[in-house]
């Protein structure tokens, strides 16, 4: 076998695998950015096809069957009411009813207030746990979008330069 046989076929074999290592870092690549989406969609549909046309009937079972539910509920309404004072009564005994009833809606205003603040704090805390959920998602979006952008270019310039050396050692084969 003469130098220029060997150097034509390593020239083709180096050409080939570089073909083949670049096309897989593509496909890589594809499937990191793109997942479940088909490369070619027109291939896609023939599998589909083909497979629609070969596989196997399914086998469909149908089950028959009763429930039933029964639900009840009982309970106790509790409400609050005030006596009115007459309007005839004295002033000092008007007065002291208003001082009663303001001091029960202060009471019901601390609480409420209280409640409020509990959920504002509840609520304040829920917003700063989903915004450093936000911080950590981003974060890993964006390593993911560095691995897809960069993560096989090792490899595509490993292919590239073996088809560029196959290339190279194909030429000069044909110049002895």
């Amino acid at each position: 076998m003469s130098l220029k046989v060997v150097l034509q076929i390593l020239a083709l074999l180096l050409t080939i695998g570089g073909t083949a290592f670049a096309w897989a870092a593509l496909v890589d690549d594809w499937q990191k950015g793109r997942p479940g989406e088909a490369l070619w969609p027109a291939f896609e549909r023939l599998r589909q096809a083909l497979h629609h046309l070969f596989r196997r009937p399914r086998t469909i079972r149908i089950s028959v069957g009763s429930a039933v539910a029964t639900a009840s509920a009982m309970g106790v309404g509790v409400a609050r009411g005030h006596r009115p004072v007459p309007r005839d009564a004295p002033l000092e005994d008007q007065v002291a009813f208003l001082r009663d009833r303001l001091d029960e809606l202060r009471g019901d205003l601390d609480e409420r207030t209280k409640v409020d603040n509990e959920r504002y704090g509840a609520l304040q805390q829920r917003v700063e746990d989903v915004a450093a959920e936000g911080r950590t998602t981003a974060g890993v979006l964006r390593e993911d979008i560095r691995d897809v952008s960069t993560g096989s270019v090792r490899q595509e310039l490993v292919g590239l330069a073996a088809v560029t050396l196959g290339t190279a050692l194909g030429a000069w084969a044909d110049f002895l």
